[in-house]
Parts: structure tokens; C-alpha cells; sequence
């Protein structure tokens, strides 16, 4: 299993896994499509291949080869399990209390058992406060990897009994090793910048191959002085909600591409502040519910005013709108 990225973290797991002093509960943080599930499996994995013994580990994710590798790839292997917390049958109370349970219960063929739980912060709160008490008391040879894209959103009881461990966003590098690795080829290499650093918005860039030029041209259009131009892109934006932080991903890096290349110190500071700005909107959209046509409206305002020298921070008026709802 071979994992790119996140060296520092496999060599600090692969020397937890050597000294046998593996935490009891484990929290993986870090931004969605980075690999933190993929890491947490290669760890888990490596305490069932049948060429580790108790004494020695000599392959770090396991050998691939061996009948309990093979098991452990199909999640078919006794004494391990994989909960993926989006599944909202399998993080039912019930279902949580029965596999706290089995955990108590003799192991079949392995030494250590392992519980992984995928996106640990949809978690419900009932749930969680049953796996607490596990989590409190915990039972030898039995460990928990929680795997989250947002800790912050678990309860603070739970945080407190796991050993936190921070992933980073994937480097261009390591994302474009594993697209060819994938046989996956982007258009272009602002197709790379804008995947940000995580594999989450491949599917949008592949089925949304014409999507930066038609934003570059609508974006050329309100930069003319064309109203119209804007009030009906913000309505295609806004209109199309599945996509509409991806849409605006999109948007900061054709901001941020045009910015870097103007010539004009004016043109290019309403470009930083709209730049600026539509950072500031997902914030506001995403987590303080505002109107997204609204905010948006606000942010590309700011490109009509090109022909102006004294430009309006329109972070002003988001600051507003942010008070106002």
C-alpha cells in the first residue's frame, strides 16, 4: 500500500509501531482527499500481516502478500473495524454499543484490535458519548484511530483522550505523482493549483472541463463595466448550490492568476480585494448561512469600478452584511 505524502507522519508511525508504544486512541486532522484514511489503514494493517510477530515488525503496512494482508484489503479479517461515520446505519447508537461489545469479546486470531472511524466528526452525540467511556478506560491490546477533516466538531471529551496528529495538505508535486499513478491527466496546471492541496474535487475538474474559461470571460465582461454581465453570473453561480464552493475555488484562482499578471497598481488592488474577498465569503456563506447572492454580488461589484482610482474595500460591506443577518 503505498502512500504518497505524509512522510513525517509515516515515519513517526512506523516507529510507534516498532517501539510498541502505540496510544490507545489516535485523531487524524487534516483537510478532506489528502490520504488520512489511507494512513490510518497502512498503520492498522501492519500489526495483522502474518511476517510482523509481537517481537519484531519488519513490514511497516504489511507485505501485501500474506492471507491476512489479503483479508485485512477486503475489510474482511476478524478483530478489526472500519466504521465510516457517513454510513448513518452503522453509527446508529445500537450498532455503536454492539461493536463496543464485541470489543470485549476474546479475539479470534489477532493480537491487538483496531477500530477506525472514517469522518469521526458526523459522529452523533449520543454515539459518541458511549464510545467516551471506551475511550476512558481503555481495554489492552485495543486501539482507535478517529479520522476527521474537522476536529473541532468532536466533542472536547473526545479530543481529550486521543494523541492529536496534524496532516498536511498534499504538495503539487505529490498530487501530480498520484494523478499519473491514477493515469489521470488534468488539462492544464491551474487544474492543479485549484484541487488546493487535496484529491476532494477531482470529479467536479474532470466533468467541468470548460468551467474556467467561461468564468474568465464573465469575469472580463463585468471588468468592462457590463452589469448585466455580473448580475446574471452571480445568478448562475448561486443557482448551481452543489458546486458552489468549488465554483468559487475556481474563482480565487483566476482572481489570483490575473492579479499576479496585471501591470496596472490599480487594476491589480481591486483584484487583491476581491481576492480578499471571496475567501472571506465562504466563511460567510458556508458557516454564517448568508445570503450567497448577496455576498457575491458585493465581491464582483468591485471589478466594475476598474475605470475608478479610489477602490471600494468591499470587505467593508461583507463586514456589514455579516452583522446585518
Amino acid at each position: 500500500m503505498k502512500i504518497i505524502g505524509h512522510e513525517k507522519q509515516l515515519n513517526l508511525l512506523n516507529e510507534l509501531a516498532i517501539s510498541k508504544a502505540v496510544p490507545h486512541a489516535m485523531l487524524f486532522n487534516g483537510d478532506e482527499g489528502i490520504g488520512k484514511k489511507l494512513v490510518a489503514l497502512k498503520f492498522a494493517k501492519t500489526f495483522y500481516c502474518e511476517k510482523n510477530s509481537n517481537e519484531q515488525i519488519s513490514y511497516f503496512g504489511g507485505c501485501d502478500e500474506c492471507k491476512s494482508c489479503k483479508l485485512f484489503d477486503n475489510f474482511s479479517i476478524s478483530d478489526f473495524y472500519f466504521i465510516e461515520c457517513s454510513d448513518k446505519e452503522q453509527i446508529k447508537t445500537e450498532n455503536i454499543r454492539e461493536l463496543l461489545y464485541n470489543l470485549n469479546l476474546k479475539n479470534f486470531s489477532a493480537k491487538n484490535k483496531f477500530v477506525i472511524f472514517n469522518d469521526a466528526h458526523l459522529l452523533k452525540e449520543q454515539s459518541a458519548n458511549i464510545l467516551l467511556k471506551t475511550l476512558e478506560e481503555p481495554k489492552d491490546n485495543t486501539y482507535f484511530i478517529l479520522v476527521t477533516s474537522n476536529y473541532s466538531k468532536l466533542p472536547i471529551t473526545i479530543i481529550s483522550r486521543c494523541q492529536l496528529w496534524f496532516f498536511d495538505s498534499l504538495k503539487e508535486y505529490e498530487i501530480i505523482e498520484i494523478l499519473n499513478n491514477k493515469n489521470i491527466n488534468l488539462n492544464s496546471k491551474d487544474d492543479v493549483k485549484l484541487l488546493e492541496g487535496s484529491l476532494t474535487k477531482l470529479d467536479m475538474i474532470l466533468n467541468n472541463d470548460n468551467v474556467q474559461d467561461e468564468f474568465q470571460n464573465n469575469i472580463s465582461d463585468i471588468l468592462n463595466g457590463n452589469v448585466d454581465a455580473l448580475n446574471s453570473f452571480v445568478s448562475k453561480l448561486v443557482k448551481n448550490k452543489d458546486n458552489l464552493k468549488y465554483n468559487i475555488g475556481v474563482l480565487r484562482n483566476i482572481i489570483r492568476s490575473r492579479m499576479l499578471e496585471e501591470n496596472n497598481p490599480e487594476i491589480k488592488n481591486i483584484f487583491a480585494i476581491t481576492l480578499e474577498n471571496l475567501i472571506y465569503s465562504e466563511y460567510l456563506i458556508f458557516e454564517r448561512y448568508l445570503n450567497s447572492q448577496d455576498v457575491l454580488n458585493n465581491i464582483f461589484s468591485n471589478l466594475l469600478l476598474k475605470k475608478f482610482v479610489n477602490v471600494l474595500d468591499t470587505s467593508k460591506l461583507l463586514n456589514q452584511l455579516s452583522l446585518t443577518y
